[in-house]
């Protein structure tokens, strides 16, 4: 499947992105390349191949109980306060 230039300025409009034509016809070339490589991966044969889940390991450290700091200390860090609270804007109005 080719992708032309009407198909790129149609999903720019949908994403509310404005393209100039060089720009349009750098993607339109990209996203061609990339429909060609996909189609070279669905030519492989994968018939015996187990799927890998779980392939990420995860690298965190444990958890380990520390002290924490004082109230006083926390405050002092904070840009602004009120009484015994860190102060900040407003999320919701």
């Amino acid at each position: 499947m080719a992708i032309d230039k009407e198909t790129v300025e149609y999903v720019s409009r949908l994403a509310k992105i404005r393209l100039n034509e060089k720009e349009l016809g750098e993607y339109t070339n990209q996203l061609d390349d990339i429909l060609d490589h996909i189609k070279v991966l669905e030519g492989v044969d994968t018939k015996g191949v187990e799927p890998q889940y779980g392939t990420i390991q995860t690298v965190m450290r444990e958890d380990k109980i520390a002290d924490s700091l004082e109230q006083s200390q926390v405050l002092q860090n904070a840009p602004d306060t009120e009484d015994e609270y860190i102060k900040v804007k407003p999320v919701l109005e």
